[in-house]
């Protein structure tokens, strides 16, 4: 997003798509993609399966993973890995100016706003083969450049994607304007500092366990978007006043 000649980032959101996910045209791919994988999956997946219901009686589960699998998110990712390739083919720019990022079913398209456009378009056709269906109302894309929304309003009319010049929440980051990312930092914190402080009263009693939930829980929240999300350090200041003043 920060690159130069980058116009936009088209987040996309899929319906459901854990649970939609096309197994046959999944398995059929595995097998040619990941054949050591492909015979657990097989095993797992090939026929459907029941799900018995409290009076005895039970639906059949034909689509998608299971959850609690502890291969399902190696087989999603296996499953998407030929749509993206059928992507990069498709839109025919493999060449600069333009990325696309997959995390599980968060698809995220960086670049000029044409071939965006183009990228989003392929999706739409492509996916639902896979048992992807993008789902535009969920869809956001952020512009860069004020002087560039005008062209990307006139681009995806019609589309029923948000389009805005902030920024959105993306897999527990946030990409967008340096305000947006400041408010939304400054919100999360606000929430984080009342956590403390309900620990703080906590710790009166049970000290041990207030420093467990501490380590092992409530310190975690933060670590990852301070990985993920850079040059906010100060924004985390009076999180760490309270900590020192009201838990430790």
């Amino acid at each position: 997003f920060n690159e130069e000649g980058c116009e936009a980032v088209l987040l996309v959101d899929a319906d459901n798509a854990f649970n939609r996910l096309n197994r046959k045209v999944a398995l059929h791919n595995i097998q040619r993609t990941c054949p050591p994988l492909f015979k657990y999956l097989n095993n797992s997946y090939n026929k459907p399966a029941k799900l018995y219901l409290a009076d005895g009686s039970f639906l059949l589960s034909e689509e998608g993973v299971t959850q609690g699998d502890n291969l399902a998110m190696a087989m999603y990712a296996l499953s998407t890995k030929p749509l993206i390739e059928c992507l990069t083919y498709a839109r025919g720019m493999v060449e600069e100016r333009f990325k696309q990022v997959w995390f599980a079913d968060d698809s995220t398209g960086v670049g000029e706003l044409e071939k965006i456009k183009m990228w989003w378009e392929n999706l739409k056709a492509e996916g639902p083969a896979f048992g992807y269906f993008p789902k535009p109302s969920k869809t956001h894309l952020i512009v860069k450049n004020r002087a560039d929304l005008e062209r990307a309003q006139e681009l995806f009319e019609g589309d029923g994607v948000n389009i805005t010049l902030d920024g959105e929440r993306h897999i527990g980051a946030v990409i967008g304007s340096d305000e947006f990312r400041v408010k939304y930092i400054n919100t999360k914190v606000e929430k984080w500092i009342k956590d403390i402080e309900k620990l703080a009263e906590i710790a009166k009693e049970e000290p041990q366990v207030a420093l467990s939930a501490y380590n092992t829980g409530l310190s975690q929240r933060w670590k990852f978007v301070q990985r993920t999300v850079r040059n906010t350090g100060q924004l985390f200041e009076p999180l760490e006043e309270a900590i020192r003043t009201k838990l430790i």
